[in-house]
This record gives C-alpha cells, sequence and structure tokens, in this order.
C-alpha cells in the first residue's frame, strides 16, 4: 500500500470509554517518522487526577477491514510548587529533563520534540532526544525523523461546549 493512502483516526476517550475527542487526520506524504497531535484550544481543558485513554488507528488498505493501532493512557497532573519553581529557572532543554525526572512523559516529549523538530541539526538536542525514548524503550523511533504530518482537518465529534 502508499503510505499516503492509509486513513489515520485519533480518538481520545475518558476512563469510562465515553469519547471525548475523535477526529480524521489527513495523511498526503510518502515519508514516515514521528508525529505530534495537539488536542484542539476549543476542547474543556483535562481534568487533574484523571485517567484519559488514546488511540491512533490507520487503515491501511482503503475498503478492507485491515487496521493497525497504538492506544495508550494519559494522566494530567498537578505540577507541585517545587517542580513549578524549578521548571522557572531552566532552560527549555532543562525543563524537558525536569518533566522526565518527575514522570510527566507528555510534557517531556512535547516540549523536547518540539524544540528539536525546530533545530533538528543540534547534536545536544539529538542526544537528549534519543536518551529519552530509550528510557522507555523506544529507541528505534528516536532514528526516525519528526515530521508534521497530522494536524486535524475536520473533527469526527468532538466535546460539547
Amino acid at each position: 500500500y502508499k503510505l499516503n493512502s492509509v486513513s489515520l483516526q485519533f480518538i481520545l476517550q475518558d476512563a469510562d470509554s465515553t469519547v471525548l475527542y475523535e477526529v480524521s487526520l489527513p495523511n498526503n506524504r510518502d515519508d514516515v517518522g514521528v508525529v505530534q497531535i495537539p488536542l484542539p484550544e476549543n476542547i474543556p481543558a483535562l481534568q487533574f487526577d484523571t485517567r484519559y485513554r488514546w488511540f491512533l488507528s490507520a487503515e491501511c488498505s482503503p475498503g478492507e477491514r485491515f487496521v493497525v493501532y497504538v492506544e495508550g493512557w494519559l494522566d494530567r497532573v498537578p505540577l507541585a510548587d517545587a517542580i513549578g519553581l524549578q521548571l522557572a529557572q531552566a532552560s527549555h532543554q532543562d525543563q524537558a529533563a525536569i518533566y522526565a525526572s518527575h514522570g510527566m512523559w507528555q510534557d517531556a516529549i512535547t516540549l523536547l520534540g518540539e524544540l528539536y523538530r525546530t533545530t533538528p541539526t543540534s547534536t545536544d538536542l539529538a542526544s537528549d532526544w534519543h536518551s529519552l525514548l530509550a528510557s522507555v524503550g523506544l529507541e528505534a523511533l528516536a532514528e526516525q525523523p519528526l515530521i508534521d504530518c497530522c494536524m486535524p482537518s475536520t473533527p469526527a465529534g468532538g466535546l460539547d461546549h
């Protein structure tokens, strides 16, 4: 199959499996890599101390029932005052390390990924990126490029406002 014919779908659910956000993502590229899927600003913020489940699925052969997907859990936790103070005094690159050291994976990978994507020739950022992904067994992903492929087009569903 051609990569640009793969249909991508992102779904965010609460712990009760209620769909909070669902979107089809345009994929008109032939390359592969690591992507960021931001939540739109027009949906309510995720609640502290609440578990959320996400899925990213790819229909590899349009019209057929072959779908592959990845899934994970997301917990939004309040930021302790001491960590906030550390973050306020740190560079962006060091902030990513602080988030990672406190188990705030989403914040660490988002911040470091944005830094690395905007400065792909930085050997320091490349090293930090590889170390962060290797720390959770994802060293193979560290070699993949960071690509801009998946900004939501038309939401398939979302939260009521």
